[in-house]
């Protein structure tokens, strides 16, 4: 309702173009397409659509009905 999707859920390109120093996994980053990767298996495991909005199943499923109506699904 308010306008976020999935270009509002990467990480800054400060942070993902940054190189890690220390740690487990040094000299790597945290590119683009293991990002996009993992958003989607975050929304399929929350029942959001590609760009990150809640299906109209899942709205349902939290009794929101008036909020999908509202965000134009098709209830």
């Amino acid at each position: 309702m308010e306008g976020i999707s999935r270009k509002d859920d990467y990480l800054p390109k400060k942070i993902s173009e940054t190189t890690i120093k220390y740690g487990p996994n040094p000299g790597r980053s945290v590119t683009f397409s293991m990002q996009d990767k993992m958003l989607d298996e975050y929304y399929t495991i929350r029942n959001w659509d590609s760009d990150g909005k809640p299906s109209t199943e899942k709205l349902a499923e939290l009794d929101l009905t008036a909020v999908a109506k509202n965000l134009g699904y098709l209830v």
